[in-house]
């Protein structure tokens, strides 16, 4: 901090020690100071809303709004589909094809799986290469109801995007995700195509969990928003709010099988 006082890196890393030794009024003028410089800075977003949730302001309440800021709901059926069980059949064929890794890559959120990058406009895989069109109307409508926010994230809303990145993720058994945000999105999404039977079991096992920072605070905060998946939902939400999944067991070596992708805002035409 001494030799690079300005550098958003530098700081936001100073924060995370903050929140880690037990000093969360710093770690928030700290995220106040990065936004100040950058009102889009994700971990600055993630950092605020850690600090305020353990001072018990009640300025966190508005980013731990799970049922305005999250979306979940089903995909459409992209043409050339009779319906959506037939559609995620189909993709799940593609995407097994994809993972022939033998363990997660480094610096990721997976433990215990693999994960692939896919460009729609390269791939032979028709499945795959119509997923924009399956996901475009649940996008859309998402955008449409952040019109009636008033928060730098809910500004940039213009009405049209593109995707920052698409990939796959396939959990083995007690593979899970761990705490994270998505430094270069926007909107970031969960979309589940095939899932274990364990998610049913009532324990939330492969759930899909909020709230829980990914670096150590103290005292340390739990989830407090949980999703449970459902083959064909695709949940959407803010790119700077923390998530993760809890791990699942399975004695038939079942898999957990999702799709992902940031979606970042374009200047309306």
């Amino acid at each position: 901090m001494r030799l690079a006082p300005s550098h958003a890196g530098v700081a936001g890393l100073y924060a995370d020690t903050m929140l880690a030794t037990g000093r969360p009024e710093v770690a928030a003028n700290i995220a106040e100071r990065l936004l100040t410089a950058n009102p889009h800075d994700n971990h600055a977003i993630a950092l605020q809303t850690a600090s305020w949730r353990l001072l018990d302001d009640p300025r966190y309440r508005p980013f731990h709004d799970y049922e305005s800021l999250v979306q979940a709901c089903m995909l459409d059926v992209p043409d050339g589909w009779s319906d959506l069980d037939h559609y995620l059949s189909d993709l799940a064929e593609d995407l097994r094809h994809e993972h022939a890794l033998l363990a997660e890559p480094v610096d990721q959120s997976v433990r215990r799986g693999t994960q692939v990058e896919h460009r729609v406009t390269e791939t032979l895989m028709p499945a795959i290469r119509a997923l924009p069109k399956a996901i475009h109307g649940p996008i859309d409508r998402y955008m449409n109801r952040l019109r009636i926010g008033d928060t730098p994230w809910h500004r940039r809303a213009t009405g049209n995007y593109r995707l920052n990145g698409l990939w796959s993720v396939r959990l083995q058994p007690h593979g899970h995700h761990v705490n994270h945000f998505h430094g270069k999105g926007w909107i970031s999404s969960a979309c589940y195509i095939e899932v274990p039977e364990a998610v049913n079991n009532g324990d939330k096992q492969g759930w899909l969990k909020f709230g829980e920072p990914g670096l150590i605070t103290q005292p340390a905060l739990s989830p407090d928003y949980f999703v449970r998946p459902v083959p064909g939902m695709l949940v959407l939400f803010p790119s700077w709010m923390w998530h993760g999944t809890v791990p699942f067991t399975s004695a038939t070596e079942e898999h957990r099988l999702t799709m992902a992708f940031d979606v970042v805002p374009v200047a309306a035409v």
